[in-house]
C-alpha cells in the first residue's frame, strides 16, 4: 500500500497539488491494524487531481459524489480523494 501512496504523492508533486493521507489509515497504521483503504485530502481541485491519479493507475472512476467533492475509484483497493 505504501507504494500506492508514494505514486499518488508523485502525481501530487507533478501537478503541484498538496495532498495528505488522512483518516483511518493513519490511525490504523499507528495502532498496527490491518489497512484496506486510505483517504487522500487535497488542497485544491479534488476531481482534477483524481483524474490525474486515475490516469496514473490506468483505471477509471467508480463513484463521484457530487456536492461533497469526494471521488472514489478502485485499483487494488479503495482510494478516496477529497478536495
Amino acid at each position: 500500500m505504501e507504494e500506492l501512496i508514494k505514486k499518488i504523492g508523485a502525481v501530487a508533486d507533478a501537478e503541484q497539488i498538496e495532498a495528505f493521507v488522512v483518516g483511518g489509515y493513519v490511525r490504523d497504521r499507528i495502532l498496527g491494524r490491518n489497512v484496506t483503504d486510505f483517504d487522500v485530502m487535497v488542497i485544491g481541485d479534488g476531481v482534477r487531481f483524481a483524474e490525474h491519479v486515475a490516469k496514473a493507475f490506468r483505471t477509471g472512476f467508480i463513484q463521484c459524489i457530487v456536492g461533497f467533492g469526494n471521488i472514489g475509484f478502485v485499483s487494488v483497493f479503495e482510494i478516496h480523494i477529497a478536495g
